[in-house]
Order: C-alpha cells, then structure tokens, then sequence
C-alpha cells in the first residue's frame, strides 16, 4: 500500500504523476485492488494527456505503470459529478473519499 496516495486522498490534494508519456494531474478519489492484483487509482484527471480533449475526466489508472507519484500543493472538493463510491472494479479498497 503506498501511503502518499492514501495520504492524498484523506487531504484532498491532487496528485502529479507520468503515465503513458504524459506528465498528469490527478483528484485521487479511491484506491485500492482489482480482481487480478494491479493496485488503481481512481480519480479526475484535471490535466496533462496533450490532447484537449482528453485532458479532464474520470481515470482509472495502473499503479504500476504509474512514475514519479506525488501529492501537489492544490486541493480540490467532492463535488465532482459522476463519483459512485465502492467502485466495483475494486475486490480490495485502501482507501476513498
């Protein structure tokens, strides 16, 4: 369990991270395990794909294709429509809001 992103999550802070090829900023929302093991992360990603249209919304990302993870001075609310709490693409929860 990574303890800077449960951190992010109690705090409401955003988190920066590389995934893909692309530096993103993420609100950590839950995070937690699959059916297969892969730690996730879900969350709204504010920015960072290089492509406009893509660059805000809700993400499911794979920790361990996740780089240089770290929580951001912002903070950010719950209010961000469409966030269903017991995701059931998590069989293990960490931690959510």
């Amino acid at each position: 369990m990574n303890s800077r992103i449960v951190q992010a999550i109690r705090n409401q802070r955003r988190m920066a991270l590389h995934y893909h090829g692309y530096q993103r900023v993420v609100e950590p929302y839950a995070y937690g395990m699959d059916a297969t093991g892969d730690a996730l992360l879900l969350g709204y990603q504010t920015r960072g794909t290089g492509c406009a249209a893509r660059d805000a919304g809700w993400v499911r990302l794979r920790l361990y294709e996740a780089i240089i993870l770290c929580e951001t001075a912002e903070h950010f609310r719950l209010n961000r429509p469409g966030y269903l709490r017991d995701d059931a693409i998590f069989c293990t929860v960490f931690c959510q809001l």
